[in-house]
């Protein structure tokens, strides 16, 4: 999967399931059983679309599921890549040693710093990935029901569609940080080219004096 538009996807899948809910609400504004205002038509037609909806109610349980499921895995994804990063972070601190640099680029950030400094944040955004996944997953899990059960808060309580809604929210917050990590990164590497260059610039005359030396006859 994908992980952005696997997240994206399931976001939408969520909310056109918590629409039934409104969709219910509006067919039967009273909780409760079904009363209907108006014509025998419209109370035929009526019926047959709370049918439709009862129908629909019955694929809620299986859906939930399965999107709780997937979430899950993806969220341990997530917290792999979150600790090898913060390994990998880790080590670089140990292996950093302070030493002198040639003054023409005294003034740009150390490329060693910025790196370890960029993997810790990545880690941390993982890790907020995957706690939202996993909190989506925690709130589709009180939805999968009988589908009796689905029904009945369908045409009654309505309180079904409010996990739904919270786990779509919280897929698309995660969504989010997944393109702005994928940004920051994006963005990391480019200014890594840049200072690549400066300092290939700045050591020029040095090579170029330590080359003159080598091949100057003694």
């Amino acid at each position: 999967m994908h992980a952005p538009e696997g997240i994206r996807a399931a976001s939408e899948a969520l909310r056109g399931l918590a629409d039934l809910w409104v969709q219910a609400e509006h067919l039967n504004p009273a909780a409760g059983p079904l009363r209907v205002a108006g014509q025998p038509d419209d109370e035929s037609a009526v019926g047959i679309d709370i049918d439709l909806l009862l129908l629909k109610a019955a694929e809620v349980p299986d859906a939930a599921g399965a999107i709780a499921r997937a979430m899950a895995d993806l969220a341990q994804q997530f917290l792999i890549v979150a600790q090898w990063l913060t390994r990998s972070a880790q080590a670089s601190c140990r292996s950093v040693q302070p030493a002198p640099c040639p003054r023409q680029f005294l003034a740009a950030p150390r490329d060693d710093h910025r790196s370890i400094a960029r993997d810790f944040l990545c880690a941390d955004m993982n890790v907020g990935i995957a706690r939202l996944l996993l909190r989506a997953a925690q709130a589709l899990n009180s939805v999968v029901l009988p589908v009796q059960a689905i029904r009945n808060d369908l045409m009654d309580t309505r309180s079904l569609r409010e996990p739904l809604q919270a786990a779509a929210t919280m897929l698309e917050r995660a969504r989010t940080l997944v393109t702005e990590c994928a940004a920051f990164v994006e963005s990391f590497d480019h200014q890594w080219a840049d200072l690549r260059g400066r300092i290939a610039s700045a050591m020029a005359p040095l090579d170029i004096a330590a080359t003159a030396a080598v091949s100057r006859p003694a």
